[in-house]
């Protein structure tokens, strides 16, 4: 049995040019254990989800992959660690493209990645086959009908998109999901729902979620560990019932401040 961490990142730092974005980072995203990254703008949330997606490069320091370091170059490598770990991103609007239809876009990482030509589905309608079936799926899974599959991106609203967007990170049964920000495009209302969607879905699939978010009663919701950043270094982690509940840190308390109250 594999115990290593999902994701390990040791004394990371990134800059861009002279400009130190990220400094002497160091976490693990275990299995089973959401993790939320929470910080003001421009403390380096996005920049950190970005090097472990591998768009970016550390500076100096690591990150690991079960275990392995990240070598995207290695195809084999990079098939593995694009089925494990996938994203959703902020904007549901800009996220999908509106040229294709729901099947196309649900469907697309299981073509990318090769995976409707694993067990011997050698002809084409075979594999068309088994890539409808596994969109409907994801898209039942996430609350829709496969009746959606022949429609636009335009069709659908703010919610229902986001919802095919995370049909298509789960298409291939990822371990990992990484959330950028997944609900602050979305209403009140609609943030609730796509928040139980994902409760719902680290229950069924067995998935381990890592989220991005400056919003901390999201977090708490959602993430059993949370790391808090402030100007690209961590100043505070652990569980996150006391880092939200008993903050030691002046920049914690200053969010939880900050968050907006009912008066009776």
């Amino acid at each position: 049995m594999n115990f290593n961490p999902l994701i390990e990142i040791s004394n990371l730092d990134f800059s861009y040019g002279v400009k130190t974005t990220l400094e002497n980072i160091n976490f693990e995203i275990a299995v089973g254990k959401n993790l939320g990254i929470v910080g003001e703008s421009g403390s380096g949330k996005s920049t950190l989800l970005k090097l472990i997606l591998g768009i970016l490069s550390p500076t100096s320091g690591s990150i690991r992959f079960n275990g392995s370091p990240l070598d995207l170059p290695n195809k084999d490598f990079e098939r593995q660690f694009r089925q494990n770990v996938q994203v959703v991103f902020q904007d549901p609007y800009s996220s999908l493209d509106p040229r294709q239809r729901i099947d196309h876009l649900v469907s697309e990482p299981l073509r990318s990645l090769g995976l409707d030509r694993a067990d011997g589905r050698d002809s084409k309608k075979a594999r068309f086959l088994w890539r409808e079936e596994r969109a409907v799926e994801a898209l039942e899974s996430v609350g829709l009908s496969p009746d959606h599959l022949e429609r636009y991106p335009r069709e659908f609203s703010g919610g229902q998109r986001q919802r095919i967007a995370i049909a298509r990170a789960i298409v291939s049964k990822p371990a990992l999901l990484l959330a950028d920000e997944p609900v602050s495009a979305l209403d009140v209302t609609t943030r609730v729902l796509i928040i139980e969607l994902l409760t719902e879905l680290q229950e069924t699939l067995g998935l381990t979620i890592a989220m991005v978010s400056h919003d901390l009663s999201l977090v708490a919701t959602l993430a059993s560990q949370t790391i808090v950043l402030e100007q690209g270094k961590i100043v505070e982690s652990g569980a996150t019932k006391e880092v939200l509940g008993n903050p030691a840190h002046p920049y914690t308390r200053k969010l939880l401040a900050a968050l907006p109250r009912l008066h009776s």
